[in-house]
């Protein structure tokens, strides 16, 4: 690979896509500030357990489990891992909606429901 501004560029997308799920789990005002958001939206259930669920490709996830067994996932889109985050995310929020419009009625396939789906801008601080 020539180095050059492409180059130095993708290095320092690379190191920022493999370091932001330690800085996630390690970060203890980000981890409290994702379990405020998670609590906030579902203040009528009780938690009884919050964690870091894991990280793939590109999205990292934690889950809110609550007492009475159901439970919430948050997901962000890893940066530097894609060029459009916010399109992905929102595509596969697209997608699980058509799908479970599309097939509730003849054949139901099992999909998380969206609850919410919002870009970096709306995003509370």
């Amino acid at each position: 690979m020539v180095k050059g501004h492409g180059g130095v560029a993708w290095e320092a997308s690379t190191e920022l896509w493999k370091d932001w799920p330690k800085v996630f789990q390690s970060d203890p005002t980000i981890y409290n500030d994702i379990g405020q958001i998670l609590g906030k939206e579902f203040s009528h259930l009780k938690c009884s357990n919050f964690g870091y669920l894991g990280a793939g490709g590109f999205n990292i996830c934690f889950r809110m489990k609550y007492t009475d067994d159901s439970a919430a996932i948050i997901r962000f889109p890893m940066p530097g891992g894609l060029m459009f985050p916010q399109e992905k995310v929102r595509n596969e929020a697209s997608v699980m909606q058509f799908l479970l419009e599309e097939t509730i009625d003849r054949m139901p396939i099992p999909l998380p429901y969206v609850f919410r789906c919002q870009e970096n801008r709306e995003t509370p601080s």
